[in-house]
Order: structure tokens, then sequence, then C-alpha cells
């Protein structure tokens, strides 16, 4: 399992039989810009996930700040990364669909911006959905070990975690990998960390790790099959009754309480093995000096439902859809061990990075830096399905949630809406609409036309 002693190439890093342990690098000089890293899991709910992932709150909960309100602008694989990568909203940068990976606006990518400012660039694990060696390396990053066999719709089955294909840049065809695909990635960004070290010690580096962990098919390594990750007694949302007031394809829905409590299940094994590789990764960056030097990011791509309201699944608009686990060290910015309520999301991500390494974009960004003095009040959330369940956009605030869910044929048409106050309701067991809305005039008559105009933003006017 990961927690297993790992060897790598020998800088200045020695394996102890006692287990995987680093010494200090002599005194490197400082970069002209900070170091970045992102680690980036794959359908992370918020609810419950970070229980099973000590060595991930310990680095990046205790020494950062970890923000409760954090979403997915959409809650789909392909899309929320270009939402990371540009930090626009999916309705400005063009990717709306996992097909959609050739519509990404390479040149608006954060690691457009790094590398053209010096960085040196590299990724570890999960790009692109359906990234091929035919689509050529992927651009902008000068070390790479990306995931080849993902999907180019909007489900999965293949095995991504003991029979991997990796694109790699030293490799000229793709690489079957039988390692344990997070083991795998972990040991690819040590490398590059130390690759980068050796080379020249004060160039500033941006890595970014994305295990394809906790993604079904949910298979965990053989030291964590059977690891307790205790009992769920579900919640109030898993046990809903009366599902009348939801859309059709909700009504729908019979999944049940036993299979979520299987999902989560594994899905919290897999996360043990990400758990390893945050602490392996971050005591590799500790080792050559450069965690004083570092801002992180830890989050996911998107949530996942297990059987609240019936659904097993992630896009849709409900909370654990939509909501992401989002922890961020940066030193001599945000104070550690701290909880920050704003609202934050995938697309602050990039603007976060420029704020830290005092660069601009050169395009208009859709969300804001996560220690800027100024923070939204609400957010829009989206999605394009072209087949089932549904078609929907969503304003989301910390006091209520408006929907609208449009016709699949024409993605106009508007066909059922939803509104749950959250305060008393965080579960939307009640759709009130048609009820009285208790808040004053301006959030009541306006939130078709709120939404139409979030919809409709870009840059400032979307914060």
């Amino acid at each position: 399992m990961s927690g297993s002693p790992i060897f790598v190439r020998l800088i200045t890093v020695v394996v102890l039989t006692t287990g995987w342990a680093v010494t200090t690098v002599p005194v490197r000089a400082q970069p002209s810009g900070p170091n970045v890293v992102i680690i980036l899991t794959d359908d992370q709910r918020a609810t419950e996930t970070l229980q099973a992932m000590p060595k991930t709150t310990a680095w990046l909960a205790q020494g950062g700040v970890q923000f409760p309100n954090a979403y997915a602008t959409t809650p789909l694989c392909c899309p929320s990364r270009a939402a990371i990568m540009t930090g626009q909203l999916n309705h400005n940068n063009g990717v709306h669909r996992n097909l959609d990976k050739a519509l990404l606006p390479q040149g608006n990518t954060i690691q457009r911006i790094l590398r053209d400012a010096g960085y040196a660039t590299g990724i570890a694990g999960k790009y692109l959905n359906g990234w091929r060696q035919s689509d050529g390396p992927p651009p902008h990053f000068d070390r790479y070990s990306v995931i080849t066999r993902t999907s180019t719709d909007d489900e999965f089955d293949a095995d991504n975690y003991t029979q991997t294909t990796f694109l790699e840049e030293d490799s000229p065809v793709e690489k079957q990998v039988t390692t344990y695909s997070t083991d795998y990635i972990a040991q690819e960004a040590q490398d590059f960390l130390l690759d980068w070290h050796a080379d020249d010690p004060s160039r500033p580096w941006f890595l970014y790790v994305a295990p394809f962990a906790p993604h079904s098919p949910w298979i965990p390594e053989p030291g964590y099959a059977a690891a307790d990750v205790g009992t769920w007694a579900g919640n109030p949302a898993v046990f809903e009754a009366d599902r009348t007031d939801k859309p059709p394809y909700v009504r729908n829905q019979a999944h049940t309480f036993a299979e979520g409590q299987q999902i989560r299940t594994q899905q919290l094994r897999t996360l043990l093995s990400v758990d390893d590789l945050v602490d392996q990764v971050f005591e590799t960056i500790e080792a050559t000096g450069d965690l004083g030097n570092t801002v992180a990011f830890f989050l996911s791509d998107n949530g996942f439902m297990w059987g609240e309201h019936g659904v097993l699944s992630k896009k849709v608009p409900y909370a654990d859809s939509i909501r992401i686990p989002f922890l961020v060290r940066w030193p001599g910015r945000l104070a550690p061990g701290t909880v920050d309520e704003r609202i934050v999301a995938n697309i602050d991500v990039a603007p976060s990075i420029l704020d830290a390494a005092g660069l601009s974009s050169g395009h208009a960004m859709d969300g804001i830096s996560v220690a800027s003095p100024v923070s939204r009040t609400k957010l829009l959330t989206e999605d394009w399905h072209r087949t089932g369940p549904a078609r929907w956009a969503s304003v989301v605030t910390t006091r209520y949630q408006y929907v609208e869910y449009y016709s699949i044929a024409d993605g106009v048409t508007l066909e059922f809406r939803e509104l749950y106050v959250l305060v008393p309701d965080p579960w939307q067991l009640e759709n009130v609409l048609g009820n009285p809305f208790p808040t004053d005039d301006s959030d009541g008559p306006g939130l078709a036309a709120e939404l139409a105009e979030a919809r409709a933003c870009v840059g400032p006017t979307c914060i």
C-alpha cells in the first residue's frame, strides 16, 4: 500500500528501514515566485470524506485554511478541470461536457501563464477525459505522466487503478502500468520535484497532481481493501420519503441507502492511498527546502451523491454533487489552522495562483483569489447535458439555492424549477416554490432574472 517505503532517485533523500523519510537538504536560494502545487481528486464529495485523510488534513487543514462552502461550478470531470485551469466558468471557456477536451482554450490556462513566466511545469495523473497519444503532449507542461484511458462521455467503467495507461514525455508509446495508479502518480510527482531541484533549485515550479481516486470502479489497493473507514448513518436526504416536489428524473430514482453505504466505503478506502500520496508529495517538498515558499491547493473536480434523494451520481445540482473539499496552504498570506466561511469555487484556483505569483492572466477570469478581501455572496453552477438526466443552471448562496431545468432538446425551454431555503433546510427536502419565499423582495421575485444574469456573466460581473 502507499504507506510502505517508496524508493526514489537519491538527491539528498534517504530511505530508512523504519519508513519513508527524508533528510534536510542544503539551503536553497529562493525562486523569484512561489512554487505551486494542485492536488485534485476525482468525484470526492465534501461531506465526511476528509475523515479518511488525516495526513492531508494535517498538511493542509492544520497547516492552511479549510473552506467549507466550496463548489464545483459544473460537477463533471472535464468541465471542472477546465474551470480550474482557466479560472473561467464553463459558459466562457467552452468546455461543457467530457467530450470537449479540444475546446479548452489552452492559451488561457494557468500552466501556460506560469510556464511563460519561467516556471517549470508538470502534471501527473488525470488531465482531460480521453486524452491519448494522438492528441500529443498536454500543452504547456514540461514534464507529464497523464492517464490516457479515461472516458469520452458521461460514464466510465474502466479500471484506472490496477491496469492504467500513461502518456509520458520520455516514452514514444503509451505505457501500461500495473502498479497501483495512486502510488505510481505519487512517485512520478516526487520524481518531478527532485529533478527540478537538481536541475535548478532557484527556478519556481508548478505541479498538478491528479489521482484517479475516488472515481468508480472504486478499487482500493490490497493493503486497504478491508480497511475500517467507520460506519455511516446516512442523512435526511438519503431517507427522503416524499420526492413529489422534485423534478421527474429524481422522482424516478430508486437507489438505496445500502447502495450509498457501499460506494462510500469503497471511495474512502481509495482515498487512504490518496492520503499517502499527499503525505509523500509534501514530505518531498519539505525535503527540498521549498515548503515555506509553496502555495498548495487540495480539492476535487466535483462531489458525488451517496443516495441523497435516491441519486447515486454527480452531474446534478444538489449539495453533495456540487460541493467539494477545498483546502489551501499559503504561507505568509493565509493564517494556518483556520476555517473561512466564504463561498469559494474551482474557478478561484487560477486567480489565487496569479495573485500569489504577482502575474496577470491576459483574459477575463470569473473567479477571485481566496486571499482577496472581496468575497462573493452567490455562485453560478451550470450543466449542459444533451442526454439525461437533466439540463440545468442554478444560483447558490449561503441562504438559498434556486435551480432551473431546461429541455434536453433545445437547452432553452424551461421545464421545472426548484428553490431550497438552506437555513433551515440544508438537506434540500422541501422545494418551496409556490410558497411565500421568506427573504426580502430583492431575493424573492428576482430569482429568475438573477440566474439569467449569472448565466451570461463574464469576469468581474460573475463575482
